[in-house]
């Protein structure tokens, strides 16, 4: 037989148990004091987070969309690319907030006036980013330019429309918007914003809106979109809502 050892003895299998045990204890121990080092480091680190009275502001940002937008007129357009080419600069009368609850926009404020009337008041001091009040005329106009889009825009998107009629301006900075019948898809589609920008009054016979545009968004065009080229924003120091 020989006699070379196979298995380690029962006092050889103890020693090596207690050394184990001996190691993981002083491991143990050191991730103790380094969680107690750790702990009040990242405590100064959240602390500092919180004390901080400014987020830092400027700088550029440069991507790439999948697709181009073909043009950046607001109303008539089919791609998604073309929001993603004109979003910067346009709001609607509503929004969504985080959640999707809807909230006031360039609307101030919103109310039911009947079973197919609502009255919507516009922002006070809300303006374009050219500087120029938004008006009821402008509210007026813009919906006009949804329900019939002017080239290169085509009616394709009219089929998103909710029921609505006409709007009328009841005072300069207030319009009543009247259905054709009760439609609660009236406020989804002014919060989603894709189709109900707001533009100044008459912008299409001054601008040529594939390649231009005003709104009232945080951004505003820097020079003119190029097709398969780029579309570039600054920041609108007008935008009414603070800090944004």
């Amino acid at each position: 037989m020989s006699d070379k050892q196979t298995e380690s003895s029962p006092l050889e299998r103890e020693v090596s148990r207690r050394g184990l045990l001996a190691k993981a204890g002083k491991l143990g121990a050191g991730a103790l004091v380094a969680g107690a080092v750790a702990a009040p480091a990242e405590a100064a680190r959240s602390k500092a987070h919180r004390v901080a009275k400014t987020v830092p502001t400027g700088g550029t940002v440069t991507w790439a969309l999948e697709q181009d937008p073909a043009f950046i007129a607001p109303f008539g357009a089919t791609l998604t690319a073309n929001r993603w080419g004109n979003e910067m600069m346009y709001e609607s009368l509503l929004e969504w907030d985080p959640k999707l609850n809807l909230r006031p926009a360039i609307a101030e404020s919103y109310k039911v006036a009947g079973k197919t009337a609502i009255d919507f008041q516009i922002r006070k001091g809300i303006t374009f980013s050219d500087g120029s009040p938004v008006t009821a005329n402008d509210v007026i106009y813009s919906f006009q330019m949804q329900a019939a889009p002017p080239a290169p825009g085509t009616s394709a998107s009219t089929s998103q429309l909710p029921a609505i009629d006409h709007l009328e301006a009841i005072t300069p900075t207030a319009v009543r918007m009247h259905l054709k019948q009760p439609d609660a898809r009236v406020y989804g589609y002014l919060a989603w914003q894709r189709y109900s920008s707001i533009v100044p009054n008459g912008i299409y016979s001054t601008k040529n809106m594939a390649v231009d545009g005003i709104g009232t968004g945080p951004f505003m065009l820097k020079g003119t979109y190029v097709s398969n080229d780029h579309v570039s924003y600054v920041k609108n120091p007008l935008y009414w809502k603070p800090g944004l």
